[in-house]
């Protein structure tokens, strides 16, 4: 429980790196969109705990339809999945997800898949930034807020060039919080940090054997004693 917590604490520190965030009193059905690390829940249900813990309360329902390899950008390798089908784009059913679920919050992580693990590309680029906008258009004219997270770090271990295509799609969220006056929380800058500084104590150190799936964390007691205090005090508002 004690690893639990503090890995709960590593995510929400998203909060102080980046926007505090207020969920607002109304907010009953928070709605998460994403590709496959949504999919895999392990960060929503670390949130869930989070908010179960902050606000007893509220009796939050909390719905998660990420979907593997999915994008906002359109665009998909030729041989993906073994050339069997291209990726999935959001926008094929976004409609249907805001208009069957009626949520009172979306939270949504793109950016990984985005720029189909090629170097960057500003043709590739326009795509992704035109598919977020898209995207936050058409929930806030169901009325409901929308809050952006930065796509999760690429290990530069497995391609410095697509490590720096996420740097680059993530500067780019964090600049629309003052350009569009968009909430977005970074995930990316605060994992980046964190897997560099623990490199240098551990240089075999990994977040994803793959590169892209964050793994659960096992360290050591000790690392644990050292870490844990540097998280305290990181909340949703």
């Amino acid at each position: 429980m004690k690893r639990i917590l503090y890995i709960v604490l590593i995510l929400l520190s998203v909060q102080t790196y980046a926007q505090n965030y207020t969920i607002p009193d109304s907010v009953k059905r928070i709605l998460f969109l994403g590709n496959s690390i949504t999919y895999n829940g392990k960060y929503i249900s670390f949130i869930d705990a989070y908010l179960t813990v902050k606000y007893p309360q509220r009796n939050f329902e909390i719905i998660n339809l990420g979907l593997p390899s999915e994008t906002v950008s359109g665009l998909s390798e030729p041989n993906h999945a073994g050339g069997k089908f291209p990726r999935p784009v959001l926008q094929e059913r976004l409609e249907r997800a805001l208009t069957n679920i009626k949520p009172d919050l979306i939270f949504a992580c793109y950016g990984m898949n985005d720029g189909i693990y090629l170097p960057f590309d500003d043709d590739r680029f326009q795509k992704f930034k035109d598919g977020i906008k898209q995207l936050h258009e058409q929930v806030l004219a169901t009325g409901a807020p929308i809050v952006h997270i930065t796509p999760p770090v690429y290990d530069p271990r497995k391609g410095e060039a697509y490590a720096n295509v996420l740097d680059l799609y993530s500067d780019w969220l964090i600049s629309s919080r003052y350009s569009m006056k968009w909430d977005v929380l970074d995930l990316h800058g605060p994992m980046k940090k964190f897997l560099e500084d623990r490199r240098l104590v551990d240089t075999a150190f990994l977040f994803a054997k793959d590169g892209v799936h964050p793994n659960d964390l096992d360290w050591p007691q000790k690392t644990w004693d050292e870490r844990g205090a540097s998280f305290e005090g990181c909340a949703i508002e």
